[in-house]
């Protein structure tokens, strides 16, 4: 019973990070691999690399690989995140907000 009471807890305190305080760094980091453009430093000036490492050149394999471990982590992550922020704040004894997880995570994948 002590075990499950942890879980619980543990289960509830994932959501709010997930959901509220990961939201926009998540997001942020995994947008970042789209982020090219002409490094000046360099002699030739008609490739663009990434920002966040220079060294990948955009639209090289590796930058692909990137870009697709990035897009479908946001693929995944944007429904669940929303889905839990509204799970959680269901479960919050103290607030006073009547919501529908699943009708908002179908709202935002149709707007988007």
């Amino acid at each position: 019973s002590q075990y499950i009471t942890r879980a619980h807890s543990a289960i509830y305190y994932y959501k709010f990070i997930l959901s509220f305080l990961g939201f926009m760094p998540i997001l942020s980091v995994n947008l970042a691999v789209t982020d090219c453009s002409i490094q000046t430093n360099y002699s030739d000036t008609s490739k663009y690399y990434l920002d966040r490492d220079c060294r990948i050149l955009c639209g090289s394999s590796e930058h692909t690989i990137l870009l697709i471990i990035g897009l479908s982590n946001l693929i995944l992550f944007i429904p669940g995140a929303l889905f839990y922020r509204v799970k959680w704040t269901i479960e919050e004894a103290g607030l006073d907000i009547v919501s529908y997880p699943l009708f908002i995570v179908a709202k935002t994948l149709f707007l988007m």
